[in-house]
Order: structure tokens, then sequence, then C-alpha cells
């Protein structure tokens, strides 16, 4: 079965303007378990395009 994207998530309604896909969220995840984030705890990270932060 084939979906149709809402016009308004192909224009991207974050503040990257544009749609994210899979492996920039597997991306996120890889930082948070890497070295680099071994500082971070307790965070709740908003992988969305800065939809969020509008």
């Amino acid at each position: 079965m084939k979906y149709e994207i809402p016009q308004m998530l192909k224009q991207g309604s974050g503040a990257v303007g544009r749609l994210g896909d899979p492996r920039v969220v597997g991306e996120a995840i890889a930082w948070l378990c890497a070295d680099a984030a071994s500082f971070v705890t307790g965070h709740a990270m908003a992988a969305d395009g800065g939809r969020v932060a509008r």
C-alpha cells in the first residue's frame, strides 16, 4: 500500500525546512551512545528538525 505525504510535511514545517529521514534520527541515537556524549545525562533530545522550537 502506498501512502501520500501531506503537503505541509513535504515542505518541512521545522526550522530546517525539510523532512528528516531515519538516518538522521539514527545519527542522534549513535551520538548519545558514543563516548562523546558521556557527560550527557537525563536529557530528552528532540530530533525533529526544529519543529518543537517553533
